[in-house]
């Protein structure tokens, strides 16, 4: 249904993606539609083997869509993260962002999804925002990043505690 109303095609007949100017990407399309979790599984089923690792125009795969979207229905979006491939949490976008940054700056961020992303990818924790494209993050580790976007402090003490020695004493 998303895939028949996103790129006019049926989702048993979708695009070939050389025969377009833009890539098809029916899991990030998906993900910005907030769909239910029967509906996402169903998706994912589908397309999860040949588009589970595919990135848009920010170089962000799907780990990155939903970590960087508004969260609804936090089941659903843990359900989500649960799906998605570990390997997909370490990837950098464009601007230098993992996956776990982009969670922690969302305005609505949630401690059980913060959690959730964490465990999916624990080596996640030390990781700094790359310095691309003048990033204001540039070399923050995700704790740092959750306190400067104002996170609620049990994400920013989560955080901390799951990767202490990010904490340089002064």
């Amino acid at each position: 249904i998303l895939s028949s109303l996103l790129y006019n095609r049926l989702i048993s007949n979708p695009r070939d993606n050389d025969a377009i100017d833009h890539p098809f990407l029916p899991l990030h399309s998906a993900i910005k539609s907030h769909p239910l979790q029967q509906t996402w599984s169903i998706l994912f089923t589908l397309y999860g083997d040949d588009h589970g690792s595919d990135v848009d125009s920010f170089e962000r795969n799907i780990a990155h869509s939903v970590c960087s979207r508004e969260i609804e229905d936090i089941i659903t979006d843990i359900a989500i993260v649960d799906d998605i491939s570990e390997e997909l949490f370490l990837q950098t976008d464009k601007y230098g962002f993992i996956p776990l940054h982009l969670s922690v700056q969302n305005p609505n961020a949630h401690f059980d999804f913060v959690k959730a992303v964490v465990g999916r990818q624990k080596s996640s924790l030390p990781c700094e925002v790359q310095p691309l494209l003048g990033n204001m993050y540039a070399h923050f580790v995700p704790f740092q990043i959750a306190a400067a976007a104002s996170c609620d402090l049990n994400i920013i003490y989560f955080l901390i505690r799951s990767h202490p020695s990010g904490v340089n004493p002064v």
